[in-house]
């Protein structure tokens, strides 16, 4: 390889506990601080304000936690990459944790193009019941709407056309596969919205619901 190319490296990395609460531009900065303390030969960005090369694959909500989500990053040189979680991971704070480093296969289009479809797991008490219910609703044929903002706009988007599989896993627990991406996005706090609507479930025990995102799914390339 030419050693003036960027080298891509790409972690996948889990977040869970507080840190879940902070948000996209921390979550960036916590990596950064990370990246310099490694000693990591990042490339940075031209111009005025210049930024390390970093690129989140789908970013987190506030709240939202995760377990294999994905971020690409640049480097100036190549370097092992069997070392980077052990490296990382004594710098990051609790709760976040480079799980995988390896070097991507190519493609074609960046990171975040990439990415189709993302599976959650939700938990609060009752929520497993209450998508059984949701959903039998929408298999007899019920539209089920929900209220998303857009660009200061509110529009109603039918939830179920989003949304590629479900499964309960308890009383308390479901797990659904739906669309994300660029092109379409279903954002996981709409669905305890629709389970809110039909008064399924308590708006407290829906704010209280702890949210995991298990995996991104991508179009030209497999992580596992």
């Amino acid at each position: 390889m030419d050693e003036k190319k960027p080298v891509l490296i790409l972690l996948s990395f889990s977040r869970e506990g507080a840190v879940a609460w902070i948000a996209h531009l921390d979550l960036m900065r916590s990596f950064e601080r990370a990246f310099r303390r490694a000693g990591l030969p990042l490339r940075w960005s031209q111009g005025f304000n210049p930024r390390p090369s970093l690129v989140f694959a789908l970013p987190l909500g506030v709240g939202l936690e995760c377990e294999a989500d994905l971020l690409e990053i640049e480097l100036c040189e190549k370097i092992p990459v069997e070392s980077l979680p052990e490296k990382l991971n004594a710098q990051l704070p609790p709760g976040l944790r480079i799980t995988k480093a390896c070097l991507p296969e190519a493609h074609t289009k960046s990171l975040m193009n990439l990415v189709e479809e993302a599976v959650y797991r939700f938990s609060a008490r009752g929520a497993g019941l209450a998508w059984k219910k949701l959903a039998e609703k929408a298999e007899a044929g019920e539209e089920i709407l929900v209220e998303r903002k857009s660009k200061g706009k509110i529009r109603q988007l039918a939830l179920f056309p989003l949304i590629l599989g479900w499964e309960v896993l308890s009383d308390d627990e479901f797990r659904l596969r739906v669309k994300a991406g660029s092109r379409e996005n279903l954002r996981p706090d709409l669905c305890l919205q629709a389970l809110k609507n039909q008064s399924f479930i308590s708006s407290d025990d829906a704010d209280d619901a702890r949210i995991i995102r298990e995996k991104l799914i991508l179009s030209e390339f497999s992580t596992t």
